[in-house]
Order: C-alpha cells, then structure tokens, then sequence
C-alpha cells in the first residue's frame, strides 16, 4: 500500500514539473520565422511620428506584426524575439557601428510562430501598443486658463494646437489650429465684440508633416454692425467668387475674378 503522503508528494512533483515544462514549452513555442526592415529618409521632424504597431494579422499559428516610427538613419537588418515576462519583446538591431546624420521613417515585420494573443509587445524592451495613425499625439507644454476654458496650447514641437484667442491693438480673433494650421472658421471682433470679419478654412493636405503655412482659405465673410452679410467670397480653384449685400441683406451684385494671394 502506498503512503499518503508519498503519494501527495508524487502529485506535487508532478505538478510542479508539468508546470515548468509547460513554461519551457510556452517559450519554445514562440519563434521568428521572418523579419524584414525598410528604411525611408525624411527631412521634417521626426518627433512627429508615433513609435507604435500599425498591423498584427494571425493566421492559424503565424503572426505578422508590422511597426512603424521615426529614427537615425541606420540598418536595422537583424530581428529577433524574446519572452519577457507577460510580453513578446521584438528586437531589431545592427552590426554598423557608424554614425549616420539623418532622420529615418521605418517600417519593420515580424513574422512569428506560436504566438499567444494575450501578451503584449515591447520593441527593444519599450512597450509598444497598437496605433492606427503614423503621427504622434501632441504633448502640451503650455496654455491658458480664461473663463474657465484652457486656450492658447502649444505642444512640444512649438506647434499651436486647438481653439486658440488671439489679441491684437483693436481687435481679436477665435478659432482652431492643428500643428499652427488654422482650420474651420475664424471669427474676427472689434473691441466692442461685434463680429466684422470670418474666414472659413480648409484641412491642409500636408497638415501633419508640413513646416510651411499654406494658404487654405476657401470662404471670407465680412458683416454689416446689424449682423448681416456685407460680403462673401468664395475660393474655388483658380478663381474667387465674390457676392455683395445691401445691409437689408439684399443681393447688390455677383462676380468672379481671379484668385489672388491673401497675407
């Protein structure tokens, strides 16, 4: 007859084996299969792209996970993969010991095998999360305070970002920015705050990677003091459209001419 406590101390053994085994096993299972790096030279400033997982695809046992971010210029040939704790570390290194003085758009695969789906990812050991734009969230370093509403934010880059007061000698102006862009409508006030003046503008193209302003004013409103319409413009292609009012609010005439500039 076998002891109890032989036969508890077998079970713990066994426990306690299959438990490592199963750890040991779990780290085997995961495994590169193939990686890839592509390396685009940039010329704007490449604090403006987030580090982050832009595509995790499974199929059956194999994942492919492709990353993107902004960095020295370099060649990340070699991947590999580790277990570090609850993650998947994802590592992209070089033999190259030069230095190389540009700025770099990457994007780098990994093709693994065994992954389990609940662990989450680091790259080189710094956590990395999925992301669904290339561009990094601004980090606010300053605003104000008026009336309760926080205005006037500038962020990391020295970008002006959302609804933004400005104060001029007689007059001021409300509205929003991206990255220094203004966008929407902009209303312009005297100092009496009677609206005289609005501008509508456009979402710029290149509005997350350009340094230069352009010029995407697509409507100009000016105002009578009874609040009704003075003059409105419209910018289309080429051209500018132009409608006077009477202050009654009757059309006076209508027009085209070319487009010119605005400051």
């Amino acid at each position: 007859m076998v002891n109890k406590n032989v036969a508890l101390s077998y079970k713990t053994i066994f426990f306690l084996m299959s438990l490592l085994l199963g750890t040991i096993d779990a780290k085997a299972q995961v495994r590169l299969i193939d990686y890839s790096s592509k390396c685009e030279d940039i010329v704007m400033d490449k604090r403006i792209f987030a580090r982050r997982i832009s595509n995790i695809f499974h199929y059956q046992d194999t994942t492919e996970i492709s990353i993107t971010f902004a960095g020295m210029c370099g060649d990340l040939e070699k991947g590999s993969v580790e277990l570090v704790n609850d993650s998947i570390n994802l590592i992209a290194t070089t033999d190259s010991n030069d230095i190389v003085l540009c700025d770099c758009f990457y994007e780098l695969k990994f093709k693994l095998i065994g992954v389990d789906s609940s662990k989450k990812y680091l790259l080189n050991g710094v956590k990395i999360e999925v992301s669904p734009s290339k561009y990094a969230k601004p980090i606010i370093q300053s605003y104000q305070v008026v009336d309760n509403d926080t205005i006037n934010r500038i962020d990391h880059l020295e970008r002006k970002q959302g609804y933004w007061k400005e104060y001029f000698s007689d007059s001021y102006v409300i509205g929003d920015y991206i990255n220094n862009h203004r966008i929407g409508i902009w209303r312009f006030y005297n100092k009496q705050g009677l609206n005289y003046l609005s501008h509508s503008y456009s979402m710029p193209e290149n509005v997350y990677e350009s340094e230069e302003l352009v010029n995407n004013v697509i409507e100009v409103r000016q105002y009578y003091t009874n609040g009704n319409i003075k003059m409105l413009t419209q910018y289309v292609d080429n051209e500018r459209i132009i409608y006077e009012y009477a202050e009654s609010g009757a059309i006076r005439r209508y027009y085209k001419q070319k487009r010119f500039q605005l400051d």
